[in-house]
Order: C-alpha cells, then structure tokens, then sequence
C-alpha cells in the first residue's frame, strides 16, 4: 500500500463505525460544491487564479467563514497530477504545523477533564524515556510550557520517506535522543516541533489509546471532522492531495518523529469547522467539550505572540488575529481566525509556496478594510546588536550528542567584520558565516560534523544557537540538511562554551 495508516480503528462500538461507513460518503456529496466568492472577495479570488495560473502550483483550496456561515468555498487545479484528480473542498491536504492547535486542544480536553496539569512536569506525563539535559534540570518543563515553545527544547525536524531505508523510531528512543532541554525551561522561546511531538506522546500515555485513536475519536468526530485525520487513513487513499516538490515531481510518502506537530491531513471543510468552533459561531458544536473559557486561554498570547497551540497577531489599527500556518515539503497552510467578526479563513496547497498566506492576508484585509493592514504593510525590523565585548577571545567547549562528547573551540578574531573561527576536535578551523547577535543569543551557521548516525543520512550544515551570559554561552549545535529536493532534517545536539 503506497500511503501509511499510522494506527487502527477508533474504539468506539462496531454499529457507530458502520453508520458512519455509510453516511460519510452522503455528507461528503453535500459539501463538495463551490461557493462562490462574494463580491468583496472577487480581488481576492482573480489573484488566487492568477497565482494558479503559475504551472508550479498544482492546487489551491480556499473556504472563508463569516458568523458561522461560509461565503466562499472553492478549490483551484489538481490534488494529483498524475491521476489528474481534481481538487475540491473536502480534499484532505498535509496541513504541517496547523497540527498544532489540534494536538493543543487533545491536550486540553485531557486538562478539563483532570487527567492532567498544564502546569505539571511534562515528565510526569512520560515513561521510561524523559526529557533530559546535561546542565537545566528538566524536570522544570511544564505541560505548559511545551505548548507554548517555552521549554527549552531546540529546533528540530526528522522526516522518513517511505523509499528510504530509514524507519521513523519508536517515539522513547526519539525523546531518549531529542528530548534535550538546551535553554532555561520558561525563559526562551523557541520554536519546537519535538516539543510537540512528546505532547502526542502524553496524549497516548494519559488517554492509554495512540495519539491516532485519541483525536480521532475524542476531537476529530465530536466535531464532525470526517476529511480529518493523522497522516492517511486506509478509506482515504483517493481523497488526499498529493505533496509536489519544487521541481514538480511528487514526493514521496513520509513521516515524523513529531507527528504532534506536523502530521495532520484536513480540508478546506473541516478546518472551516475547527476555526468556526474557536470562534464560537459553530452551530453544532459538541456538547461538554472544550468549555469556552478553555478555547479564550488558548487564543492568549504567551511570549512572541505564541499562545497555547495558535500564533496571536496584532493588526496596526487594532484587529486581533488568531491563526496558524503551515509549511514542510510539499505543503504551505494557513488558518486564521478573526474573533471581533467571527470571520475564519483557511488556504491549503500542495505544495511549498508562499501563496496561502499571501491569499489569506488580503482576505483578512478585504473583509475589515479599515482595520486589517494591507498587503504593503510591513513590520519594522529590529536593528542588529553588536556582539558585547566580553565576547572576545577564544572560548573552549563542548558538545553532547546522543552518541558522544566532542570538543569545540570559538575564537572571536578583532577585525572589521569581527570573524569568527569554530573548530570541532581535530576538524578543519572554519568561519562561522552569518554571526548574529540578538536578545541575548549567539547564532550563525559552519562546516563541520557532529559524527551521529542520524545527521550522517544528508549532507549538512551546523547551526549554532547559544544563550550569551557572561562566563558561558550555552545552547543548541543542529545538523541542517543541506537543500535537496526533498526536505531534509534538523537534530540539535547540546553544546556550552566558557572563557578558555
């Protein structure tokens, strides 16, 4: 079978999965038809066929809700080429990171119902493998704190393709390898998939089902998300999008050690429906399931505007936006929701572009012309600060991979471009390309091996990611893979420099 069915059946009695055998096909045939766009959409509609007349766009699906009613509904080329299968609204694209507010709100399901603590330690949660570190006590990382990316736990991203030797580990040995805390737990934030990924690791250990099974019956069907589902399930081979790479070739199947992150397939339908909840203006929505108080906190930014499972964004005039995107190989996504107007845009391709996001800003700015910005607004961006001068000389350290300890040097040479040599063990000295000094963190990227397995299955780069202090730099050393065609990884391994 050419796609993977990532777990069995929901456990719910064998009468209900026959009902639903039977009645999902006749829901599916209801939904399917375009909504045409009203006339304040009509712009945003002529540069989505525009964009599609670019060959490199093989689909684009796009549905906009307003007071739980939804004003358009359209999907725009071929889910697959090959098969030359249109795309429709109820086509289930890989949505990338907007699996996080689904795995966000199977964890607070878990939390109303007191089976566990936002603000418990995450490892409480766990078995045998827990989340660890060589210097911060690890045991600090809340529930919480995974939610909102301020963990501790670095950039991470590992992708097993289906026509590759490499098999997606059992998730104890990905936390045994990853589940590394690099920052002080609650201090930085971080982006982190693998953060992520433990949480769909708890939702399985609390619920004593799979992650799989969990959402699926607890989230995906009390919503009535029949086009929703982790990876693809064994009745939905020939309803899915097809991921297309840059060089317009499918790629194929893969997987993730983050699956809480990264792994969802949905439609343009359904994410109209998980938006519309959010907002409150689902008409249907299930009765003791998330309580709204719940679904407010969720939206409430933490630091750098991540709340718990959404990114929070804040227009110039104002309006308030509640949204998440999406994009990995063969993928760009993007949900937002507006919650003054309960309006709920969603836009799926597949595959990376930056479209989506493009198409569903000028939706938001067509919608609420006197509130949202524009297309041509732009953000100002922070000035560069200056590398502090304590950062001088050379700097003798360390790195801990999973599989060994390994030396490191950095030596800050007083030139005009203020270079900076790394070296790792008896490793050939090289620059550290692109220094950059922000908020109190180190970072650039260089040549070089952490000699693990895992990094060793691509070519790569290392980047480094140290929290400055003034007798210690400590954070993350993550082999990049270098461009392909296909995305590759990022494994982080912990790395900590003082004054040599």
């Amino acid at each position: 079978m050419l796609l993977k069915n990532y777990t069995r059946l929901p456990l719910v009695p064998i009468f209900a999965l026959l009902l639903f055998a039977f009645w999902q096909p006749a829901q599916c045939s209801d939904d399917t038809s375009t909504i045409h766009a009203p006339d304040e959409l009509q712009e945003v509609r002529k540069m989505v066929k525009d964009l599609k007349a670019d060959e490199s766009l093989p689909s684009i699906s796009v549905g906009v809700a307003q007071e739980g009613d939804v004003i358009w509904q359209e999907s725009f080329g071929k889910a697959d080429r090959e098969k030359r299968r249109d795309a429709n609204p109820h086509t289930m694209y890989s949505t990338a990171s907007i699996s996080k507010p689904f795995t966000a709100a199977g964890i607070m399901l878990l939390a109303e119902r007191g089976e566990i603590e936002l603000d418990d330690a995450a490892n409480n949660y766990l078995h045998t493998a827990k989340l660890h570190s060589p210097f911060y006590d690890a045991d600090k990382v809340t529930i919480r704190m995974l939610l909102n990316h301020t963990a501790g736990l670095p950039l991470h991203y590992q992708f097993f393709y289906e026509d590759e030797s490499y098999e997606r580990p059992a998730m104890q040995e990905s936390i045994g390898k990853y589940g590394l805390v690099v920052y002080e737990p609650g201090e930085h934030y971080q982006y982190a998939n693998f953060g992520y990924g433990v949480l769909d690791e708890i939702i399985a250990n609390v619920s004593g089902i799979s992650y799989t099974d969990f959402m699926n019956r607890e989230l995906f069907t009390p919503l009535g998300l029949y086009q929703t589902n982790v990876g693809i399930g064994s009745r939905q081979e020939e309803l899915h999008a097809i991921r297309y790479s840059p060089n317009q070739k499918p790629i194929p199947y893969y997987d993730f050690d983050h699956r809480g992150a990264s792994a969802v397939y949905s439609s343009v339908h359904d994410l109209l429906r998980f938006g519309k909840y959010f907002t409150g203006s689902l008409e249907d929505e299930p009765d003791n399931f998330l309580s709204e108080d719940t679904r407010s906190e969720m939206k409430k930014p933490h630091e750098n505007d991540y709340a718990l499972g959404w990114i929070y964004r804040s227009h110039e005039n104002g309006l308030s936006e509640v949204l998440h995107t999406g994009s990995m190989g063969g993928v760009s996504t993007i949900l937002t929701m507006i919650p003054e107007t309960n309006t709920v845009i969603t836009v799926l391709t597949n595959t990376r572009n930056p479209a989506p996001s493009e198409i569903a800003r000028e939706a938001v700015y067509r919608l609420h012309p006197d509130r949202a910005d524009d297309q041509g607004s732009s953000s100002t961006r922070e000035e560069e600060e200056s590398i502090p001068e304590h950062l001088t000389d050379s700097w003798k350290g360390t790195i801990i991979t999973y599989a060994d300890t390994l030396d490191i040097e950095l030596t800050f040479r007083q030139t005009e471009d203020e270079e900076i040599h790394v070296q790792i063990d008896d490793q050939p000295k090289t620059l550290l390309n692109n220094p950059h000094y922000q908020d109190g963190r180190l970072s650039g990227q260089f040549q070089g091996s952490v000699e693990t397995e895992d990094a060793e299955r691509r070519p790569y780069i290392l980047q480094l990611d140290g929290v400055v202090k003034e007798e210690s730099i400590r954070g993350a050393l993550t082999a990049i893979s270098l461009p392909d065609d296909r995305l590759g990884n990022a494994l982080s391994s912990y790395v900590e420099f003082y004054p040599k």
